[in-house]
């Protein structure tokens, strides 16, 4: 369980508080938000899908009742939460990136989705590298390497130190081996990736070539 203050001898836990805001006010973005981030933060499991679909506010949405699959309960008031703050406020970037990164964490993962929502948070704020690796990362797993390669890229100037892109590399290589036969091609590709990398030089793509 999660920590907790104690107001006037009452036990408040952080899923407690945003439940009480939104009562308050239900347009309440934020609260929205920062409770779908409570929500993923609870042991999936049974227990967890009953609580759920046992709150008032979640017990007449047929998104969250409906799905009798284990874990699915969790998985979709997570998901409505990071959704209503999307609706009220569509330039909500911690809604989008939390939303995305929900969808990629479950089993199996919604990679499509995951891949949109880092789209947008891209487009809102091009600054938040985070979001970049992440989109990478759902590219790799669907193998669709250019833009792999691209998401990289934009992902190292806006923050990312060497281990990290030690660990960017290394997903070049899985995605490339799984999607190319063709090893002299991965080579030549992946010296010139390396290359820019360690000069810090910006490259783009063009086609299916990297540009230095």
């Amino acid at each position: 369980m999660h920590s907790y203050q104690t107001i006037g001898g009452i036990q408040y836990y952080p899923i407690d508080c945003c439940i009480e805001a939104l009562k308050r006010d239900p347009e309440y973005a934020e609260a929205w938000c920062e409770l779908g981030l409570e929500i993923k933060k609870m042991n999936a499991g049974e227990a967890t899908d009953k609580t759920l679909t046992g709150m008032d506010l979640f017990k007449d949405e047929p998104k969250i009742t409906d799905d009798k699959r284990l874990y699915y309960a969790q998985i979709n008031a997570a998901n409505f939460c990071f959704d209503k703050a999307i609706e009220i406020e569509p330039k909500n970037v911690e809604a989008w990136y939390q939303k995305g990164s929900w969808a990629i964490h479950w089993q199996p993962p919604n990679i499509t989705d995951g891949i949109e929502c880092f789209l947008e948070v891209t487009k809102l704020d091009p600054n938040i590298s985070k979001a970049w690796h992440n989109l990478a990362n759902a590219y790799a797993k669907l193998v669709v390497f250019s833009h792999t390669r691209y998401s990289m890229a934009a992902a190292i100037p806006v923050g990312f130190g060497p281990v990290t892109e030690l660990g960017i590399r290394s997903r070049i290589l899985i995605a490339f081996r799984e999607k190319n036969s063709g090893m002299l091609d991965f080579e030549a590709t992946y010296r010139t990736f390396l290359s820019a990398l360690s000069r810090g030089r910006p490259f783009i793509i063009v086609g299916s070539s990297l540009q230095i």
